[in-house]
């Protein structure tokens, strides 16, 4: 395997392959402000009907159509510890956001 080299100027997780950066790390450390106050995927079965804010990595997403015609999106992500966590995004939410893998 190749060493990677420090180059001056670009985050040290990241090397260049065919002219794209591309990620040796978490996604989340490459962040320019860290994050703040959120909660990790082993603290949700603590937080049953609330709203919480967590924040990860997209590893896979399903778009499905409903009964009424409108599309809901189930997310499967990842933490900054590398934990897995699932998603359901109902359509009030999938009409302002969407998902892309």
């Amino acid at each position: 395997m190749q060493k990677i080299r420090n180059i001056p100027g670009r985050v040290p997780c990241c090397q260049d392959h065919f002219n794209k950066r591309i990620p040796l790390c978490n996604h989340i450390k490459l962040l320019k402000d860290p994050l703040k106050g959120t909660l990790k995927a082993k603290a949700l079965k603590h937080r049953i009907v609330e709203n919480i804010e967590i924040y990860g990595n997209l590893v896979n997403s399903r778009k499905t159509g409903t009964s009424n015609g409108k599309y809901l999106y189930f997310g499967i992500f990842f933490d900054v510890d590398g934990d897995i966590f699932d998603v359901v995004i109902f359509p009030k939410v999938t009409e302002k956001y969407t998902l892309r893998n």
